[in-house]
Formats: C-alpha cells, structure tokens, sequence
C-alpha cells in the first residue's frame, strides 16, 4: 500500500484526481434511493486516503494539514470558487422568483427558518460540548447536507483538518437521518403524500373566475374519430371543449399531423390527440370515439421548440389563464425551473426563467414565444469574456472591506462569488448580452469544481482523521443528529400549521430547507413531481443562507 501512495505521489496532482474518480463513482452506490452525494462520498474518501498518506502534489513537496489553508493558490481553491459562483447562478431565479410569486414566498420562508433552527441547535451544543468553532461549521454543513456551506466555511479557516472531519461525520447523518423522517414522519402524523389532500386552511385557487377544477393531472391521449354525429362539422359548432372539458392539441390525417382551429371539421378514421383529466377524456371518448395507441403520431409531430418566459405577464399566471393550447393551440410538453422537471398541469404557475418545451405549428409556437418572452437560444457555448468577467467582479465584491459600527466586514472570495453569481443568474441577459450558460456547462463547473475542492481540502486534512474522530465523537454524533431533527419538526409545525401549506408543498419546503438530496425519495412517495416547485424555492433561500452561515459559525468561539 505504501509503494502505491508513493507513486501516485510522485505524480502531481495524480493523487487529487484518484480522489475524485473514486469519490464521484462511489457517490453512485444508492441504497432506498439514497446516496451519500458527490460531496459526501468525495469527503470520505479523501479523509481515508489522506490518513494513509496521500497528497496533493508531490512527495518532494507534499502539503501537511493545515500547512496552506484551503483556500490557498490551488486547485482547489479554483475549484471551489466556480462551484460557488455556479451555486449563486442556480439559485438566483428560484430565489428571486419565489419571492415574487403568490405562494412562493412560504416555500422561501421555511427554506430560511430551516436552517436557522440548524444554526441554533448547533450553537447551542457547542456552548453545551464545548465544540470548537471549525467542528460547529462542518456539522451545521453536515446536518444540512449543504456542499457550498462546507466551501465557504474552508474559505475562512487556515486550518479545515477538524471542519473536513465533523463535516464528513455529520454528512451521512444528515442524509440518511432526514431520508428515514421522510418516510416515518408523514404516517405517524397522518400526511398522505400521494394523496396531496389540499390544507383544510387553505383555500382552492380558481383560474379565470371558474369553478375549482379536481387537482387530477391532466393527461394526453389519442382517440379515433368514429362517432357519425361529430364528422363533417367545424369544431366552434361541436364544442367539444365545453361538453367534454377536453383541448384537441392535433389531428393526424393520413401522414399529415393538423393543428386545428375553429373551423376545422373532423373526418372518420382521423386520430385525435386530445388533452384532459380522466373523467374528462372518458366523456371524449363517448362523443368521439375509441383511445387508440398511434406510434405513427409521435414521428409525425413538430420538434419541440424551447420558449423562456421573460414577460412579467406571464410570470405568475397558470398555464390554464396563458391559455396556450386553447388560444394559440400549442401543446406544452414539459417544463424546466432550474434542475427540475415539472409536469405541465392547467393549475401550474409559470416563473421568469421557466423553459416551456412547445409543439405546435410554427406561427402558433411563433405567437407563443412572442407572448410568453422568447425563443430559448440552441446554443450551447458559453460566452466565457462574460463568465470571467463576473468571476472578477465576485472576487472585487470579496476585497471590500467594510467597518459599519467598528465590526471588520468582508464577504470574502467565495462570499462574492456568490452575489456574482446570483447577480448573473437572476439577470441572464441584459439588452443583447446574454449571460446564459447551457445547463450541462452549468452542472460540470459546479460538479467538478466541488469536487476538487472538497477532494483537496480532505487529502490536507486526512493525517488528523483518527484522532479527530476519535476526539469529542458522541458529542458530534449527538450535535448532528439534533441539528437534523429539530430543524425537520420546526419546518414541518412552520410549513403545515403556520404558513398552512399543503402536504406536498409543506414537505417539498421542508426537504429544500434540509437541502436535502432526497427529492428523488420525496416525489417516489408522493409518485408526483408536484413538490419539487416548493422544494426548488425552499432550497434556493437555504443554500444561501447556509453559504453565509457557515462562515459566521468559524468566527463564534
């Protein structure tokens, strides 16, 4: 074992990428769905790695714990910059947006008390176990699961050997303690996810004046017409949409797929594709005919053309009041917040930055974009004169020193490179600069960038691994597991019985405050995606505030 560290070693920064190949493959394994994350996975293998005696560089130049601080000239410290300038990037629009939404606002509240229930909980058992200041920030990053917490916490030590420790400790406490709760917690007090019963408190939101619609998604479905009575008769005289309650989104003729308007009139053995609810597309079916399967319909229709939603008034309004598949007669096939997938539902509230997918004809998808904001670039560069450019406008933010009442302020590298990167985010083109990065950009720099940094930061401090864990362990293991409880009840009495939220938003929020990595878990319960809009909302407001609290939790004590 020892002839393998050496020669690893004595090829630079060999050591550091072994580090990360194995963390990232071992973030892989999942147990119930859940796993311990690139961070998590990442963290402990360097820790054990580094105990047995691997660097970052060199054996002639080899770097001992706490010899250079993480946030030294290194490439780790790139690494970690560019992660938390992509971690501001991400959160901006689902920050600003919720803020700017009906009920967003609740999701971004509890994504904010959250962690500062974390952050009490933590306080006070270090005053209780007489924790150092290193070990509070790497547990509350722990507890949290919350990666750029970690970062920015590294940022400020010259010393991260016991941060990396308690945080690699807390971290699958964390994970796998609010996994359990996740699946625990909802029977015992009566909260059926699938169901997604709305808050006796909260009142059912209409949509342009009409009566509440069931909350059963709506589905697409394809129909041969066979019914006498309806062919040979332009749509306006069928009114199928007021008898039935279902939107006919195309008609495949022969081989030519028709995107009707009033005055198309329906054929026999024309195929339908119809969109509603179940009940809905069951009274469909009787007017107009059998559900068919059509493999042929799929091949025949329109690519999907992405539309980013820019125009304030759009933003806030349910796809039902845009009226897109009734008024323009464009089918929404699905839509992107951030990371997430969401389900294009009548009720679903559209957000500045939303990306609709949209099949139609050309001059309908045309009349669309205009309405909705505009087309969604195909681009898939990046325009890196800007990215750098905000970068430096980060690292400028991070130099200003600032006195207000005598107290020494100073966000720091990483501090600015958040409100960069959150600048940038939230404002992604300003007249003709676009600021945009393609998502699969977005999710490299930010992965690999954490992953160098943490890898790098666990190798400095892994010669301390025994003895840090052996030091102060049940204290630790307590802290953690308190700062992961406490914070989930406090979420769930503030979401449900304060803020009166439903069932799947209250959990979503709970789960986005926990920066949890367990949404995956949470829509398989809730076999829907519905509370990932809370969850993006909620964990945009945590994120941050965890960045900034970590750093404070290294100066108490």
């Amino acid at each position: 074992m020892d002839a393998v560290i050496k020669f690893v070693n004595d090829i630079p920064l060999a050591g550091l990428m072994l580090t990360v190949a194995l963390g990232y493959a071992l973030s892989l394994l999942k147990l119930r769905g859940i796993s311990l994350g690139p961070a998590g996975a990442t963290i402990l293998v360097a820790l054990v790695l580094g105990e047995f005696g691997l660097t970052v560089f060199s054996s002639t130049r080899a770097l001992t714990a706490g010899s250079v601080g993480a946030t030294g000239r290194s490439v780790g410290a790139l690494g970690g910059l560019l992660f938390i300038y992509m971690v501001g990037y991400d959160a901006g629009p689902d920050f600003f947006g919720a803020l700017r939404s009906g009920r967003g606002w609740k999701f971004a509240l509890v994504g904010l008390i959250i962690p500062l229930a974390s952050v009490g909980v933590i306080w006070a058992c270090s005053r209780l176990f007489e924790l150092d200041a290193p070990t509070s920030a790497g547990l509350l990053a722990g507890a949290m699961t919350s990666a750029p917490s970690f970062a920015a916490s590294s940022a400020v030590l010259t010393d991260s050997s016991r941060l990396a420790v308690s945080f690699a400790l807390a971290y699958p406490i964390g994970l796998a303690g609010f996994g359990v709760a996740l699946q625990v917690l909802p029977r015992l007090i009566g909260h059926d996810l699938a169901k997604g019963t709305r808050s006796e408190h909260e009142e059912p939101e209409s949509i342009t004046g009409a009566a509440p619609r069931l909350r059963s998604p709506e589905l697409f479905r394809t129909f041969r017409v066979e019914n006498q009575p309806v062919c040979g008769k332009p749509l306006r005289e069928l009114q199928i949409n007021r008898t039935t309650g279902c939107v006919i989104a195309c008609v495949r003729r022969a081989g030519e797929v028709i995107y009707p308007d009033a005055g198309t009139q329906l054929q026999p053995r024309d195929v339908i594709q119809a969109v509603g609810r179940l009940d809905e597309l069951e009274k469909f079916s009787r007017a107009v005919g059998p559900e068919v399967y059509d493999p042929d319909l799929s091949t025949l229709l329109a690519r999907a053309r992405r539309v980013r939603v820019l125009h304030p008034a759009a933003c806030g309004k349910a796809l039902a009041e845009l009226e897109i598949l009734r008024a323009q007669r464009c089918i929404v096939v699905r839509i992107e917040r951030g990371d997430e997938v969401l389900e294009p539902e009548a009720g679903f509230k559209v957000a500045r930055d939303d990306v609709l997918d949209l099949m139609g004809a050309t001059d309908s998808v045309r009349a669309a974009a205009r309405a909705l904001g505009q087309f969604e670039s195909p681009r898939v560069d990046t325009n890196i004169a800007l990215f750098a450019g905000g970068l430096l406008v980060g690292l400028l933010i991070g130099s200003l020193q600032l006195e207000p009442f005598g107290v020494e302020l100073a966000a720091g590298s990483f501090g600015g490179a958040l409100v960069a990167g959150i600048l940038m985010g939230a404002f992604r083109r300003i007249g003709r600069f676009n600021f945009t990065v393609p998502r699969p950009a977005r999710h490299l720099i930010r992965d690999f960038g954490l992953l160098l940094f943490v890898a790098e930061t666990g190798l400095r401090a892994g010669r301390g691994l025994v003895q840090g864990v052996a030091q102060d362990l049940w204290q630790m293991l307590v802290t953690a597991s308190m700062a992961v409880l406490v914070p989930a009840l406090v979420g769930l009495v503030v979401a449900r019985y304060v803020l009166r939220l439903r069932v799947p938003d209250a959990w979503g929020s709970i789960a986005g405050g926990m920066t949890s990595s367990t949404l995956p878990l949470l829509k398989s319960v809730a076999d829907s995606n519905e509370p990932a809009v809370s969850f993006a909302a909620a964990y945009a407001a945590a994120t941050l505030l965890l960045t900034v609290a970590g750093q404070l939790l290294t100066q108490l004590g």
